[in-house]
């Protein structure tokens, strides 16, 4: 403000240059006077050495009305104020000057001139006409200013005069009335700071301004007076970029100003309507007003009053320096509104507020003090240099001070601190958009005393920060606090490109969308620097930092990392093209969840890179490397290991272009028990390129391997090309397993198509077995991995004749020691769960034969259903019908049979039947063979039985009984392999028969009959016996052989006495007289061999 007090009464003495011409009329009326008297030359000789401080040279009369002053100068203070060459004065026919003019005028200080042209004015005596050219002289003749000055009387008495300065083009006009004294000039044209040196401008040194300014005004002057200047009305205009400073200060004072003086030691008055502040910083003043006097104290207001808009307000300041002791000081008026919009525009930016209730005040001496200052405000927002967006910070206080020192150049030091509240912060540019729902932010610009850059430290806490934009990962940050500063000189026209270091502490961040997907870090920090340009764009920075814990959830992708640390490295002006954003982070147990399993390492190592080269906030293609070594896996009930993961990952506009992923090693315990499964892969590859369709790739996997419980896979390899369209992905492949084990030996490989849709593998192909010609087995199934894992199938073998017998004890332990033979088909179902497998097979016997363990079935049909897994084994068993069933030497015929197995090892019987030595028999009732067990015992009831056939099983001969018989066998069916044997019977004789048994007397039991001679007469008897009842009962003799028992009613044929006494005396007897006229009922026991010892005897 000092400079504007200066500026402006420095522009009161550059009027002063008008006056020289004064000067010279003044010497010209003595002259005149002079004339009067004595000779013309003469008097104006006499006349110009009375006036102190002229002096003048070769006085000559040229002519009767013309005289020539070759040399005149005028001294003040010691010093040549004014002087020329060739002073010209015109005399009429009376002796009268009538005109004067003079060129080659130089004039150095014009201020000492101005009492000679007051005096000259008052005595009266100008000259009709008067013109001078000549130049100002400046200071060490670093530059002249070449002027006209000329007054002409007009018929009314007035006279008219007229300057002009051609550089820098300064022009006045105005006109003299000598009845009153008075001169009125119209000012026009352009001032510079070099032309106020000319009227001595007593503008301070600590003030300066930067350019010329153009002037418009009315001068008044009042020769009467000793000072003829009596006052000065008029506007300035100023080029753009002129700035008035002072030291630590500098503003602009706008396009225009109301200048007022009224003369030497009276009040003046600057009114500057739009000024701002350039320095230290860049805010909008408003109408600023600058006053002076007669003493040294000049007075400023500042009045800061926005257009009508949303929300008026007028905020003044008011202040004061003294130019004596170089105090000053400023404070807020009381009349100032408790509400105050601004706006203003910055380097970096364009801003609009609302103060509420803002406070400012300041003091120091010269150009060293402090300021403090505390608003609160509705909302303040900012726009940066070619954007439409602004930033916003709604509700809160602004607080601090400034302390600076300038009076000392070489050691000056400045602070400028404070500190910003605001309850909401928003940048709601749609690329980078972000906001905070708290703010508090520190701020210090300084320079310390002798250093010649400042630091500027901003210390921001923000809470609820959101970052939406389209060009940015869309992130969630709670608890964020940093540190940035940054170094430059103030004074330096070109600041950039600017380093800025920082550090920044997040205590929770969570990407909710970004091309790395979704995801949390805990208490991160990175700490770095950044180089921006002219633009604000970001040049490079490198930053390094680290977090608890991470976590990055993508699509069906999530990996977890404990204690990340990352490196971040980025050069915008790399020369060479190719990746110039490159980054790593390596982590200590990191886990990755995908396709429904999770694998952990103890430590990872991440890799990416991109290039950034126009005005992107972010690149618009990634590529990513992420390395895991050995660790586990495990999905549910999955539990494994692998040897290392490896993935290469392209990210294009934030969506994946190309991946390829590599997992080998690996192995794992899949299901609960007790079913557990084994699963082995040596190599998995998936490969992904998107394409403008969707895109492309493909899964495969080799040497791998599954077991669970008897049935497994060995060899196991497939590939399968994938296609993405409309979202979802699709492949058809192909898979082969060199080795299939499953429950009796079965199948041995498999191969078939694979199609991979909706995340389900579904197969099919066919199954190649030592027991059925090839592609007799075809089999499809499903395969999907989601929360719940699940495999699922059926398979049908066409009928077929076995190529090999089937051995049905690899299948069903209960029937062990058994083969089929001959004609097949079957059909089944399975499904794999994580805590179960279920499932079902049938096998359809078609003309087949079953051998083993001493039993032999022909022409067998029907149908065996194994016993499964869960639900699907709840109807095991099956109904075989066949033409011949031997048992050892028994023959059933036409037979049938129906059993359950509820469990591979056990086998329920249930139902029996056919034709066994000549009846009809049946399963008396179920029974139960387990395997591990020695036996079982299976009754049959036959009806119809020849005897003849049971009899010759035991060995015996066929004719001993003749007839047939009803009841009950007992077979004992062994489980150990060993073939059935009867092992008792009890049967009845449905109707008389004829016994002839004396082959049977060797076996007889010893007193079964009684004495030893009834025991001759009974064997005898039955040697030929007719019976009517007949009991038979048979059971296993322990030591081998069975235990016979017969019970007999009837008469015996003829008998076969040799005694010759014996048969008279039987025919001389009555038989009635003894009561043997009845039927003879009897009862004999037999210990019959076996075969075995029957052999051995003979």
């Amino acid at each position: 403000m000092t400079k504007e007090r200066h500026i402006f009464r420095s522009g009161r003495r550059r009027l002063r240059l008008l006056i020289l011409p004064a000067v010279l009329l003044a010497a010209a009326g003595g002259g005149v006077w002079f004339w009067f008297e004595h000779s013309p030359a003469r008097a104006v000789e006499r006349m110009l050495l009375s006036i102190k401080g002229l002096e003048a040279e070769q006085v000559e009369e040229q002519s009767p009305d013309r005289i020539l002053i070759r040399r005149i100068s005028y001294r003040a203070d010691d010093g040549v104020a004014a002087g020329c060459e060739g002073l010209e004065i015109g005399l009429d026919a009376n002796g009268v000057p009538r005109s004067v003019s003079a060129a080659g005028v130089e004039i150095g200080r014009i201020t000492q001139l101005l009492p000679l042209v007051a005096g000259a004015a008052r005595r009266g005596t100008l000259p009709a006409e008067f013109s001078v050219t000549g130049s100002f002289r400046r200071k060490a003749r670093k530059g002249d200013f070449a002027f006209e000055f000329k007054w002409m009387r007009r018929p009314d008495g007035d006279f008219n005069i007229e300057f002009s300065m051609p550089d820098p083009g300064l022009a006045a006009s105005g006109s003299y009335r000598p009845q009153t004294g008075a001169a009125e000039l119209r000012l026009r044209g352009r001032a510079t700071t070099e032309l106020l040196e000319l009227v001595e401008s007593r503008i301070p040194a600590e003030v300066a301004l930067s350019g010329a300014f153009d002037v418009d005004g009315v001068l008044k002057l009042d020769f009467g007076r000793p000072d003829p200047v009596r006052s000065f009305e008029g506007e300035l205009a100023f080029s753009e970029g002129t700035a008035v400073s002072g030291g630590v200060w500098e503003i602009s004072p706008g396009r225009r100003a109301v200048f007022r003086w009224y003369g030497a030691e009276r009040p003046w008055e600057v009114a500057l309507p739009e000024t701002s502040l350039r320095r230290p910083l860049e805010l909008p003043l408003g109408a600023l007003t600058v006053t002076g006097g007669a003493d040294s104290v000049i007075r400023f207001s500042v009045v800061n009053a926005p257009p009508v808009g949303e929300m008026t307000g007028v905020m003044r300041i008011d202040g004061h320096y003294d130019r004596g002791d170089g105090s000053w000081m400023f404070r807020q008026s009381e009349s100032s509104d408790r509400a105050v919009r601004w706006s203003g525009e910055l380097p970096c930016g364009e801003f609009n507020c609302i103060w509420r209730s803002p406070r400012i005040s300041g003091g120091g001496s010269r150009s060293h003090g402090s300021i403090d200052f505390s608003f609160g405000f509705e909302s303040v927002k900012f726009r940066a240099p070619g954007s439409q967006q602004e930033l916003a910070a709604l509700p809160g206080t602004l607080t601090g001070s400034w302390n600076f020192d300038y009076d000392n150049p070489e050691a000056s030091s400045f602070e400028l601190s404070g500190l910003l509240k605001s309850s909401k912060l928003e940048w709601p540019n749609p690329e980078s958009a972000w906001s905070a729902s708290s703010a508090l932010v520190s701020f210090r610009f300084s320079r310390q005393t002798g250093e010649r850059e400042a630091m500027l430290v901003l210390e921001p806490e923000l809470g609820g920060v959101n970052l939406y934009g389209g060009g940015v990962p869309k992130l969630k940050l709670e608890g964020f606090s940093g540190r940035f500063n940054s170094t430059f000189d103030p004074a330096a026209a070109e600041r950039m490109p600017l380093r800025v270091e920082g550090a920044v502490e997040v205590r929770r961040v969570n990407p909710v969308r970004s091309m790395f997907g979704a995801g949390e870090f805990r208490d991160l920090r990175f700490s770095g620097y950044a180089e921006l340009s002219p633009a604000w764009l970001v040049q490079g920075f490198r930053a390094a930092g680290g977090a608890e814990n991470a976590l990055f959830r993508y699509s069906e992708c999530e990996i977890s990392a404990a204690m990340p640390v990352f490196e971040l490295r980025f050069d915008r002006n790399a020369i060479t093209p190719g990746d110039n954003f490159l980054g790593r982070m390596d982590t200590g147990r990191l886990t990755l969840s995908a396709l429904g399993g999770t694998f952990s390492v103890p430590k990872a190592h991440a890799a990416w890179s991109s290039e950034l080269r126009e005005a992107e906030l972010l690149p618009e293609r990634w590529t990513a490397l992420l390395e895991l070594p050995a660790g586990t896996v495990g999905s549910h009930d999955l539990e494994g290991s692998f040897q290392a993961l490896s993935s290469r990952v392209s990210f294009d506009h934030s969506q994946v272009g190309a991946l390829e992923a590599k997992l080998t090693g690996f192995e794992a315990r899949l299901g609960e028990q007790p079913a557990v499964r084994q699963l082995r892969a040596g190599e998995q590859v998936l490969v992904f390129n998107r394409d403008k369709e969707g895109g492309s790739g493909r899964f495969s996997f080799s040497d791998g391997s599954f077991s669970e419980s008897g049935f497994g896979a060995e060899q196991v390899s497939a590939a399968i090309p994938l296609v993405w369209r409309d979202g979802a992905v699709t492949g058809n492949g192909s898979f082969r397993a060199g080795s299939v084990t499953v429950p009796g030996g079965l199948l041995k490989s498999a191969s078939g198509d694979v199609r991979f849709e909706g995340g389900t593998f579904r197969l099919a192909g066919q199954a190649a077995s030592p027991f059925w010609p090839e592609g007799a087995l075809l089999w499809t199934g499903e395969f999907s991995w989601g929360k719940q894992w699940r495999a699922a199938g059926d398979f049908s073998l066409k009928p077929t004749t076995l190529s090999a017998p089937l051995p049905l004890g690899g299948i069903l332990p209960a029937a062990a020691g058994l083969s089929l033979k001959g004609g097949l088909a079957g059909k089944g179902t399975f499904e794999f769960l994580p805590a179960r497998t279920e499932w079902s097979c049938e096998f359809t016997p078609a003309d087949a034969s079953l051998s083993g363990n001493g039993l032999a079935l022909a022409r067998l049909s029907g149908t065996l259903r194994l016993p499964g897994g869960g639900a699907r084994s709840r109807n095991s068993g099956g109904e075989f019908r066949f033409g011949e069933a031997k048992l050892d030497d028994v023959a059933i015929r036409n037979g049938s049979l129906s059993f359950r197995l509820l469990r591979p090892e056990e086998c329920d019987i249930l139902s029996a039947g056919g034709t066994v030595w000549g009846g009809r028999a049946r399963l008396a009732a179920p029974f139960t063979l387990r395997a591990g067990t020695e036996a079982a015992d299976a009754g049959i009831v036959v009806r119809g039985l020849e005897w003849a056939g049971l009899l010759r099983s035991l060995g015996l001969p066929g004719d001993l009984i003749d007839g047939r018989a009803d009841g009950t066998l007992f077979w004992r069916i062994h489980a150990d392999g060993r073939p059935p044997a009867l092992a008792s019977a009890e049967l009845t004789a449905a109707a008389g028969g004829k016994l002839k048994l004396e082959a049977l007397e060797p076996f007889v039991q010893a007193g079964s009959s009684g004495s030893a001679a009834r025991q001759r007469i009974l064997l005898n008897l039955l040697r030929d016996f007719n019976s009517r009842s007949l009991r038979l009962r048979l059971e296993e003799a322990s030591g081998g052989g069975w235990l016979l028992s017969l019970s007999a009613a009837g008469r015996p044929g003829q008998l076969q006495i040799r005694d010759e006494n014996y048969r008279r005396l039987i025919r001389s007897v009555d038989p009635a007289a003894f009561g043997l006229d009845g039927e003879i009922e009897f009862t004999v026991n037999y210990r019959i061999p076996g075969k075995k010892e029957a052999k051995e005897k003979k």
